[in-house]
């Protein structure tokens, strides 16, 4: 949830009253498998997250969103672009921001069972993504076999007229 896109989403959609936020998403490139849930949040389509982790997997959310004091829920906060630019080049800290801008969105309500409680047994479904952002070329073989072995969701035929 913290590519590039959350400048955007906190210096201008969240800004926005809630009934223009879904018409103002990035276009085809913004939005992507890696922060289209930042967005789902932005529009208050989320109200409950559940979250599973690995037991020895730490903390790795994004600070912008999620305050290790209050581990159980994300919050989103409307900021200028100074504010954000500030943590960014370390004039001020992800603490400092999060006490000198409010929290505008309603809380998102986090469970983040550990994995081993969660679920014995095969995956119903897995997400994979690909992220040249964030991951390393070296990685897309090993991407490339684990895509080779996933049976795809079927498509929904279009309800567009043409």
């Amino acid at each position: 949830m913290g590519d590039a896109a959350y400048i955007f989403l906190i210096t201008d959609l969240l800004h926005r009253p809630l009934g223009e936020r879904a018409d103002n998403f990035p276009d085809d490139d913004g939005l992507t498998s890696g922060n289209w849930l930042a967005f789902a949040i932005a529009n208050q389509w989320v109200s409950q997250l559940l979250f599973p982790q690995r037991d020895d997997e730490a903390d790795d959310f994004f600070p912008f969103y999620w305050d290790p004091k209050q581990p159980e829920e994300l919050r989103m906060r409307a900021a200028t672009k100074n504010q954000v630019d500030d943590v960014i080049s370390g004039r001020s800290s992800i603490d400092d921001f999060r006490v000198n801008v409010p929290a505008t969105e309603p809380p998102v309500s986090m469970h983040r069972p550990p994995l081993s409680e969660l679920h014995e047994g095969p995956a119903d479904f897995m997400f994979v993504c690909r992220s040249p952002n964030y991951s390393p070329a070296a990685a897309d073989p090993l991407f490339d076999r684990v895509c080779e072995r996933i049976q795809p969701l079927p498509t929904q035929p279009s309800t567009k007229e043409a």
